[in-house]
């Protein structure tokens, strides 16, 4: 398998995650929807929606991190870069992504590190009591994915009109 098919899988496998960040930006406003119709037209609110919502937007987040990355849309202020020559904007482009990478890197280190500590306290949010773990890991192994994701960008060079990217 070359270098088309490993794009190829791993588009698969990061389209697949950004569903489930849709999926979990649908399910925190149908909870916020919900909570809102239970308090005002029941009187008795869920007591975990706040923490759930909260949970989800973590995963909404970064979910949608390593397909962004893949994909070269994430928002960019390109007023300095777009008055560079083109030289000197691959350059710019090249230390963009290094930093990009060393930042993912301490963050993955960081947040594993934090979610290590949440798995061995079996740490549960307080009012719905839900397990904090499986959620502080997307932290990490997303991070690890936008960075694999921004490896395989720069092996793989894609078309031009994918360069092009909002920002841009």
């Amino acid at each position: 398998m070359g270098m088309d098919g490993v794009w190829r899988g791993l588009d698969r496998l990061f389209t697949g995650l950004l569903w489930l960040a849709v999926m979990a930006g649908m399910a925190m406003t149908s909870f916020v929807v919900l909570a809102t119709v239970m308090r005002y037209f029941v009187g008795s609110p869920f007591r975990f929606t706040e923490e759930l919502v909260g949970l989800l937007f973590v995963a909404l987040a970064f979910l949608g991190l390593p397909w962004a990355t893949m994909h070269n849309r994430h928002l960019r202020i390109t007023l300095i870069l777009d008055r560079l020559p083109p030289a000197l904007r691959r350059a710019a482009d090249l230390l963009g992504q290094a930093l990009v990478l060393v930042f993912l890197a301490v963050f993955a280190w960081q947040s594993w590190e934090f979610a290590a500590f949440s798995l061995m306290l079996n740490s549960r949010s307080d009012m719905g009591g839900i397990p904090l773990f499986p959620w502080m890991a997307l932290l990490p192994s997303m991070c690890v994915a936008a960075a694999v994701a921004i490896v395989a960008r720069r092996l793989h060079r894609p078309p031009d009109d994918e360069d092009a990217g909002p920002g841009v």
